[in-house]
């Protein structure tokens, strides 16, 4: 099975950066939901509110959010996002399944979240020094 980070590595951190953005995303909620306004598609969390270009990128970003990265790298051509998506949406799909197997049995939460952040970590190769070598790229 491809990993969610190979794939971000290999679509999006390839390309140029004058063809990405960075986000910087407060940490990931449960409450997380796309909303299309009168002014444009956004992810509502909370009160606060994250701005998106198109309903794509919304589906980008909240795919990586919810594993839980806070910063991360998005295509600014919305023809190349609206190419890779479907695969990043499949993948993301099946790193959930496995982690809805995995967590199935234990009926402790905090140990079922601690195997969920473990499994994330290693789908999207990333480690607890991720986010300083992003703040370097800046």
């Amino acid at each position: 099975m491809e990993l969610l980070g190979e794939y971000h590595r290999d679509k999006v951190m390839c390309l140029p950066k004058n063809n990405r953005k960075q986000m910087d995303l407060p940490c990931w909620r449960n409450d997380v939901e796309i909303i299309n306004e009168l002014f444009g598609w956004i992810l509502k969390c909370g009160k606060e509110k994250i701005e998106c270009r198109s309903e794509d990128e919304a589906r980008y970003i909240l795919a990586l959010w919810s594993f839980e990265w806070t910063d991360f790298w998005v295509p600014t051509d919305d023809k190349y996002l609206a190419e890779i998506l479907p695969r990043l949406l499949v993948l993301k799909e099946g790193h959930d399944e496995v982690v809805e197997e995995k967590t199935f049995f234990y009926s402790n939460r905090k140990i079922r979240e601690e195997i969920k952040r473990q499994i994330y970590l290693g789908a999207t190769l990333r480690d607890e020094d991720e986010s300083e070598e992003m703040e370097s790229e800046k």
